[in-house]
């Protein structure tokens, strides 16, 4: 009965890098989703027991050849209390790069959710206002009409028709999300539907308009509390025009009762994503340990060779590190390890 329940968990995340170069875009810039809640919707700002978190996340993407995207994550929360309610307020950065490519992205955003709780529901709603900034210097690439016939090959000190309007981009992004959560006993049910790009803003560096198209997050997700540990089966499901993907999966914490061990507690968990016909699958791990309220995780991403599939799924290492401010929630179950 208990593995019959892990049917029932539906989990989406939003939000995808736009990147000039022939590679896949990725539905989601990171496979620790434990780790960037307030990522996958604005909702889940705040939506944990602490009065504050940091977060740390680097994720290198391993391509074919040498090159790596570096993608990096920090942010925070803070919590201000109006009993049984709370306002919460986050901020995060996100840097990408192509490491030697001309183009780069920042993304600043801001988090603001508010959290009502009803007898055992409770209602998180957020906003994500931000700014991105793209930079791209043409003067390292090369175009079709830069072909250098006295070389045999393309010459990007030769002029070129291709002028674009600016090489920096400045626009403005806004995401809303809502998370719905019920505690039933020792399980905790939780669904959240998100949207990014809500306002569509054009990212385009010529005066044509490219304007982003809205992504949308649907998730379902449970905890078991059981004794000594917790159980979170999940299911992941990001949609775009252009990608669907599914990412079915749970995490498992196993807290540690002796005090004389270096460690709190460990957790162990896997995913399998599953995208259109046109992209490769991948299979993703992920372990970690907790110390005090300092968490490190560590994951990687496996292509799965799809037939058919036109475009490749990169390698991706990922490593996070959680610091967790105090508890100032009373759980109304508390199990003896004190992970949950």
């Amino acid at each position: 009965m208990f593995l019959l329940n892990i049917k029932r968990q539906i989990l989406i995340l939003a939000l995808i890098f736009f990147c000039s170069f022939k590679l896949i875009s990725q539905a989601f810039e990171f496979s620790q989703f434990n780790s960037v809640n307030m990522l996958i919707n604005p909702g889940n700002t705040g939506n944990h027991k602490y009065d504050w978190n940091f977060y740390n996340v680097l994720c290198n993407k391993h391509l074919i050849i040498d090159e790596v995207f570096k993608t990096i994550y920090v942010g925070g929360d803070y919590q201000f209390y109006i009993f049984p309610d709370k306002i919460s307020v986050g901020a995060y950065l996100i840097h990408d790069k192509l490491v030697n490519s001309p183009l780069s992205t920042n993304k600043y955003f801001f988090s603001f959710s508010y959290h009502k709780q009803i007898n055992n529901h409770t209602i998180h709603i957020g906003i994500q206002p931000g700014f991105v900034v793209k930079s791209l210097n043409f003067a390292e690439l090369t175009f079709p009409d830069q072909y250098d016939r006295n070389t045999g090959g393309f010459n990007n000190k030769l002029t070129t028709n291709e002028n674009p309007d600016n090489e920096n981009l400045l626009y403005f992004d806004f995401n809303s999300g809502i998370v719905w959560e019920m505690q039933i006993m020792n399980i905790k049910n939780e669904v959240g539907f998100s949207c990014s790009h809500l306002n569509r803003p054009n990212e385009s560096f010529y005066e044509n308009k490219n304007q982003l198209n809205i992504d949308k997050t649907i998730y379902l997700k449970q905890k078991y509390l059981l004794e000594e540990s917790i159980f979170i089966p999940q299911i992941i499901i990001f949609n775009n025009k252009e990608l669907t993907e599914y990412n079915v999966g749970a995490l498992f914490i196993k807290g540690i009762r002796k005090k004389s061990y270096f460690i709190k507690s460990y957790s162990l968990g896997t995913y399998y994503r599953i995208r259109n016909n046109t992209y490769q699958n991948s299979f993703v791990i992920q372990s970690g340990i907790s110390y005090y309220r300092l968490n490190l995780n560590l994951s990687y991403n496996f292509p799965i060779a799809v037939r058919n599939a036109k475009y490749g799924v990169i390698k991706s290492f990922e490593i996070s590190l959680i610091f967790n401010g105090f508890n100032a929630q009373l759980d109304n179950i508390k199990i003896p390890c004190e992970i949950y």
